[in-house]
Protein backbone atom coordinates (compact mmCIF):
# COMPACT_ATOMS: atom_id res chain seq x y z
CA UNK A 1 0.00 0.00 0.00
CA UNK A 2 1.12 3.50 -0.66
CA UNK A 3 -0.13 6.28 1.32
CA UNK A 4 0.35 10.25 -0.45
CA UNK A 5 1.04 12.07 2.82
CA UNK A 6 1.16 16.05 1.86
CA UNK A 7 1.26 18.85 4.38
CA UNK A 8 1.65 22.60 3.63
CA UNK A 9 4.67 25.43 3.78
CA UNK A 10 3.94 28.03 6.40
CA UNK A 11 1.02 31.31 5.28
CA UNK A 12 0.41 34.54 6.24
CA UNK A 13 3.58 35.55 8.04
CA UNK A 14 4.15 32.62 10.05
CA UNK A 15 7.44 30.92 10.66
CA UNK A 16 6.53 27.52 10.83
CA UNK A 17 3.64 25.27 9.86
CA UNK A 18 2.34 22.32 11.86
CA UNK A 19 1.50 20.08 9.11
CA UNK A 20 4.69 20.36 7.07
CA UNK A 21 6.74 20.14 10.45
CA UNK A 22 4.62 16.45 11.01
CA UNK A 23 5.07 15.81 7.71
CA UNK A 24 8.93 16.28 7.70
CA UNK A 25 9.08 14.00 10.85
CA UNK A 26 6.79 11.20 9.67
CA UNK A 27 8.60 7.62 8.97
CA UNK A 28 8.84 6.09 5.35
CA UNK A 29 7.05 2.95 6.13
CA UNK A 30 3.62 2.19 8.34
CA UNK A 31 2.76 -1.05 8.69
CA UNK A 32 2.92 -2.43 5.05
CA UNK A 33 2.61 1.09 3.83
CA UNK A 34 4.88 3.15 2.32
CA UNK A 35 4.94 6.63 3.46
CA UNK A 36 5.13 9.20 0.19
CA UNK A 37 5.44 12.77 1.43
CA UNK A 38 4.63 15.95 -0.54
CA UNK A 39 4.54 19.74 0.78
CA UNK A 40 2.16 21.60 -1.12
CA UNK A 41 2.61 25.71 -1.30
CA UNK A 42 -0.01 27.73 0.43
CA UNK A 43 -1.75 28.80 -2.90
CA UNK A 44 -5.24 27.88 -4.27
CA UNK A 45 -4.10 26.72 -7.57
CA UNK A 46 -0.25 25.85 -6.48
CA UNK A 47 -1.61 23.38 -4.33
CA UNK A 48 -3.63 21.70 -6.50
CA UNK A 49 -1.03 21.58 -9.80
CA UNK A 50 1.32 19.74 -7.46
CA UNK A 51 -1.38 17.11 -5.95
CA UNK A 52 -2.46 16.51 -9.24
CA UNK A 53 1.30 15.89 -10.24
CA UNK A 54 2.12 13.42 -7.17
CA UNK A 55 -1.13 11.46 -7.45
CA UNK A 56 0.04 10.82 -11.28
CA UNK A 57 3.32 10.05 -10.39
CA UNK A 58 3.03 8.02 -7.37
CA UNK A 59 -0.95 6.38 -7.95
CA UNK A 60 -1.09 6.28 -4.50
CA UNK A 61 -3.76 4.45 -2.79
CA UNK A 62 -4.62 6.64 -0.22
CA UNK A 63 -4.05 10.37 -0.15
CA UNK A 64 -3.84 11.92 3.16
CA UNK A 65 -3.53 15.56 3.56
CA UNK A 66 -2.36 17.98 6.91
CA UNK A 67 -3.32 21.29 7.57
CA UNK A 68 -3.45 23.91 10.22
CA UNK A 69 -6.10 25.11 12.13
CA UNK A 70 -5.65 27.96 14.89
CA UNK A 71 -7.58 27.69 17.49
CA UNK A 72 -8.69 24.13 17.99
CA UNK A 73 -7.58 22.15 20.53
CA UNK A 74 -7.98 18.51 18.59
CA UNK A 75 -6.25 16.57 16.05
CA UNK A 76 -9.81 16.65 13.28
CA UNK A 77 -10.02 14.36 10.58
CA UNK A 78 -12.05 17.06 8.64
CA UNK A 79 -15.30 15.13 6.89
CA UNK A 80 -16.47 16.72 4.23
CA UNK A 81 -14.84 19.48 1.70
CA UNK A 82 -17.27 22.03 0.08
CA UNK A 83 -17.61 23.22 -3.46
CA UNK A 84 -16.35 26.78 -2.59
CA UNK A 85 -12.94 28.94 -2.39
CA UNK A 86 -13.71 31.85 -0.41
CA UNK A 87 -10.76 33.59 1.41
CA UNK A 88 -10.58 35.90 4.01
CA UNK A 89 -6.62 36.51 3.62
CA UNK A 90 -4.92 35.95 0.57
CA UNK A 91 -2.56 33.04 -0.09
CA UNK A 92 0.72 33.21 -0.82
CA UNK A 93 0.46 33.75 -4.08
CA UNK A 94 -1.49 37.01 -3.25
CA UNK A 95 -4.31 35.54 -4.37
CA UNK A 96 -7.78 35.74 -2.47
CA UNK A 97 -10.76 34.12 -4.29
CA UNK A 98 -14.32 35.09 -3.07
CA UNK A 99 -17.15 32.79 -3.15
CA UNK A 100 -15.60 30.85 -6.13
CA UNK A 101 -15.67 27.04 -6.98
CA UNK A 102 -12.99 24.98 -6.65
CA UNK A 103 -14.54 23.12 -9.71
CA UNK A 104 -17.27 24.31 -11.73
CA UNK A 105 -18.21 21.13 -12.93
CA UNK A 106 -17.59 19.21 -9.56
CA UNK A 107 -20.73 18.25 -7.25
CA UNK A 108 -21.33 20.73 -4.41
CA UNK A 109 -19.72 18.71 -1.78
CA UNK A 110 -17.47 15.22 -1.20
CA UNK A 111 -17.14 13.58 1.75
CA UNK A 112 -14.00 11.57 3.58
CA UNK A 113 -12.89 8.19 2.40
CA UNK A 114 -11.03 8.05 5.03
CA UNK A 115 -12.29 5.33 8.51
CA UNK A 116 -12.74 9.18 10.32
CA UNK A 117 -14.61 7.36 13.50
CA UNK A 118 -11.89 5.24 13.97
CA UNK A 119 -8.89 7.25 13.38
CA UNK A 120 -10.43 9.61 16.33
CA UNK A 121 -11.18 6.49 18.36
CA UNK A 122 -7.89 5.40 18.32
CA UNK A 123 -6.18 8.69 19.01
CA UNK A 124 -8.59 9.02 22.10
CA UNK A 125 -7.37 5.90 23.23
CA UNK A 126 -4.04 6.81 23.13
CA UNK A 127 -4.30 9.88 25.11
CA UNK A 128 -4.39 12.24 22.20
CA UNK A 129 -7.39 14.60 22.16
CA UNK A 130 -9.63 14.38 18.59
CA UNK A 131 -12.30 14.75 17.41
CA UNK A 132 -14.20 14.72 13.72
CA UNK A 133 -14.89 18.52 12.13
CA UNK A 134 -17.29 18.76 9.63
CA UNK A 135 -15.95 22.36 8.67
CA UNK A 136 -12.48 22.48 6.74
CA UNK A 137 -13.04 26.06 6.08
CA UNK A 138 -12.71 27.96 2.58
CA UNK A 139 -9.48 28.38 2.72
CA UNK A 140 -6.26 26.21 1.03
CA UNK A 141 -7.21 23.36 3.49
CA UNK A 142 -11.05 22.72 2.23
CA UNK A 143 -9.88 23.59 -1.45
CA UNK A 144 -7.26 20.75 -1.54
CA UNK A 145 -9.41 18.32 0.31
CA UNK A 146 -12.01 18.86 -2.46
CA UNK A 147 -9.31 18.35 -5.30
CA UNK A 148 -8.32 15.37 -3.92
CA UNK A 149 -11.65 13.84 -3.77
CA UNK A 150 -12.22 15.88 -6.95
CA UNK A 151 -9.24 13.53 -8.55
CA UNK A 152 -10.32 10.13 -7.34
CA UNK A 153 -13.95 10.91 -8.17
CA UNK A 154 -12.79 11.49 -11.76
CA UNK A 155 -9.90 10.01 -12.06
CA UNK A 156 -9.08 7.25 -9.71
CA UNK A 157 -12.51 5.49 -8.69
CA UNK A 158 -10.15 2.85 -6.50
CA UNK A 159 -8.36 5.91 -4.47
CA UNK A 160 -9.32 6.74 -0.83
CA UNK A 161 -8.36 10.35 0.50
CA UNK A 162 -9.19 12.63 2.94
CA UNK A 163 -7.84 15.37 5.71
CA UNK A 164 -7.16 15.80 8.90
CA UNK A 165 -6.78 19.47 10.50
CA UNK A 166 -3.74 19.76 13.54
CA UNK A 167 -3.79 22.71 15.49
CA UNK A 168 -1.16 25.27 16.17
CA UNK A 169 1.70 24.23 18.23
CA UNK A 170 2.12 28.27 19.64
CA UNK A 171 -0.35 30.30 20.81
CA UNK A 172 -0.49 33.99 18.67
CA UNK A 173 -3.38 35.08 20.18
CA UNK A 174 -4.28 34.87 23.99
CA UNK A 175 -5.90 32.15 25.65
CA UNK A 176 -5.77 30.12 21.78
CA UNK A 177 -5.38 26.56 23.13
CA UNK A 178 -2.43 24.54 21.26
CA UNK A 179 -0.94 21.18 20.68
CA UNK A 180 2.73 20.24 21.25
CA UNK A 181 4.62 18.76 17.73
CA UNK A 182 5.64 15.28 19.51
CA UNK A 183 1.65 14.93 20.43
CA UNK A 184 0.90 15.82 16.72
CA UNK A 185 3.37 13.62 15.33
CA UNK A 186 2.24 10.18 17.32
CA UNK A 187 -1.16 11.15 16.08
CA UNK A 188 -0.67 11.01 12.84
CA UNK A 189 1.66 8.17 12.92
CA UNK A 190 -1.59 6.67 14.54
CA UNK A 191 -3.62 8.07 12.51
CA UNK A 192 -1.56 6.64 9.26
CA UNK A 193 -1.58 2.94 10.93
CA UNK A 194 -5.58 3.14 11.51
CA UNK A 195 -6.00 3.41 8.05
CA UNK A 196 -2.86 1.28 6.99
CA UNK A 197 -5.01 -1.67 8.83
CA UNK A 198 -8.34 -0.94 8.10
CA UNK A 199 -7.93 -0.65 4.06
CA UNK A 200 -5.52 -3.72 4.01
CA UNK A 201 -8.26 -5.70 5.91
CA UNK A 202 -10.54 -4.21 2.91
CA UNK A 203 -7.79 -5.17 0.12
CA UNK A 204 -7.44 -1.72 -0.91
Amino acid sequence: MKILVTGFTPFNNAEENPSMLVLDALPDRIGHASIIKQVLPTEFKGSSEVLIKSVHKYIPDVIVSLGEAGGRDSITPETIAFNEDDAIIADNAGYQPRHESVQTNGSDDYHSSLPVHAIVDALVEAGIPSKLSNNAGRYVCNHIMYESQYLIHTEYPDMKAGFIHLPSNRAYQANMPTLDLDTEIKGIEIALATIEKTFSQQNV
